[in-house]
């Protein structure tokens, strides 16, 4: 019961935010399932100040602290005189009988991976020895700063950076275990399909539902993707949330509307609060508000841009800085320091190159079909585009080409990073934005619009045709 109560007051959470902050959402179901992402991501940094204030982190102090934010919610909102049809979001568009082709096996591969995440315990190296191991000594303990680190680390050679790894997997292990949940991992089931879902409305609301059906299923049964929806690492997690983020920046670039870009923001930070390297990606879409805007406003070009790096570095400074630095006992044996060796850059970076294509994008075990079905589309979607000028969504390919560069530069600097795990794993971003981008593009748009008006019997204008 606990365990159901915590997952509401989650989602409650993640629903108060969005009216807070109402973000471009076309749908009551988008709206929910934004409110379960954002909601658990929001909820791990108000449980991880109950730890910065040294109060014990038990089913009390977490049910407490959920209720007063909420709480605070309902004040702020009445204060500001919120209408009551302002807290709610339309309806939206029922789904279509023939779309139920795409959601039925959509729906059976979520079952399958909600029920392994409920069934089994966590098993993979990183996460027993890691995240997992921290939660479970939370919940004995009732501290983050427990005798993991106090006696279990300094006598053994088998961890070294995994309970120091960014804290949101931890934080919703605690949570979840706290709450009564036997393996805590829970929760990934939920984010899984509430992700996966929202992708589905997301592509719906672009393109025709067949095209978006396709698309996500193509994404879901990608076999390296898929496992990871119910093996408990910090990777799928921290891509579900740069996706979002990457969305809403996008949204903000075609609309303008400020509260996409606080969104953004927002989820962007929580991309950092679940993997510290993706603070090196942010820049990509710093630089991108800077060019856009500094021949109009130098002062909006800066305050957006910086505003895009500083909130999302915020994260990753309360962690690695704060907590790591002043609350946690000496690491100074077990963090990496940076690798300053600029011997044979670009032929170190040609090696490394060559790694990532032939040991990870090359790899059909990895991702069977979904990468060769993104390039035979991508080419004439791209063709399309520059034929018409129309450059919608490209700003996800942007996202994509500015990891590729900055894994590489990641790999030569960061001893921790390596081409068959950090590279791999951080690729489920990437194909993301792959399948953002084939949903937002002209040409597909075009061939929608080409199936609504045979659907409907309808029939193209000259121009249309064009």
């Amino acid at each position: 019961m606990a365990g159901i109560l915590l997952v509401l007051l989650q989602c409650l959470l993640g629903y108060c935010i969005l009216v807070a902050v109402r973000p471009t959402i076309q749908s009551l179901l988008q709206a929910i399932l934004l409110s379960c992402i954002i909601g658990m991501g929001s909820s791990t940094m108000l449980f991880f100040f109950l730890e910065l204030l040294t109060i014990s982190l038990t089913t009390i102090s977490l049910f407490i602290l959920h209720g007063i934010v909420i709480i605070a919610f309902g004040v702020y909102f009445y204060v500001r005189r919120v209408r009551i049809r302002d807290l709610t979001f339309p309806l939206g568009k029922f789904p279509r009988i023939y779309e139920f082709v795409w959601i039925i096996p959509i729906l059976i591969l979520l079952f399958i991976s909600a029920w392994r995440t409920y069934y089994y315990p966590p098993y993979s190296f990183d996460t027993t020895l890691g995240p997992d191991l921290v939660a479970t000594y939370t919940v004995l303990e009732g501290h983050i700063n427990n005798s993991v680190y106090s006696e279990l680390n300094p006598h053994s050679n088998y961890h070294s950076t995994q309970t120091y790894y960014a804290p949101f997997v931890m934080l919703m292990q605690s949570m979840f275990r706290i709450a009564g949940w036997e393996f805590g991992q829970t929760w990934l089931a939920i984010l899984t399909v509430a992700f996966f879902l929202y992708l589905y409305t997301y592509f719906r609301s672009q393109i025709h539902p067949i095209l978006a059906g396709l698309m996500v299923l193509t994404v879901l049964i990608t076999p390296e993707l898929f496992a990871y929806t119910f093996i408990l690492q910090t990777d799928f997690s921290n891509a579900v949330f740069f996706c979002i983020g990457a969305i809403f920046f996008s949204r903000f670039l075609s609309q303008e509307r400020g509260a996409d870009l606080i969104f953004a923001i927002l989820a962007m930070s929580l991309a950092c609060w679940t993997r510290t390297e993706t603070i090196f990606f942010i820049p990509a879409g710093a630089l991108l508000l800077f060019l856009r805007y500094y021949r109009m406003s130098m002062r909006k070009a800066l305050s957006t841009s910086v505003a895009f790096l500083v909130v999302p570095a915020l994260a990753v400074i309360l962690w690695n800085v704060v907590f790591v630095g002043f609350y946690l006992p000496e690491t100074s044996s077990v963090i990496k320091n940076f690798l300053f060796d600029f011997n044979n850059l670009w032929s170190r970076a040609t090696v490394y190159l060559k790694d990532m294509i032939d040991k990870v994008y090359g790899q059909d075990e990895y991702w069977s079909y979904t990468t060769h079905f993104f390039i035979a589309v991508s080419l004439p979607c791209v063709i399309y585009s520059i034929y018409k000028k129309d450059f919608k969504g490209f700003s996800f390919i942007y996202w994509a080409v500015f990891m590729w560069m900055m894994f590489i530069l990641l790999l030569l600097f960061i001893p921790a990073v390596n081409v068959d795990n950090t590279f791999r794993r951080g690729y489920f971003k990437i194909i993301f934005l792959m399948y953002c981008f084939l949903a937002t593009c002209g040409l597909m748009k075009y061939l929608s619009q080409r199936l609504h008006y045979w659907e409907t019997g309808l029939v193209l204008s000259p121009d249309e045709k064009t």
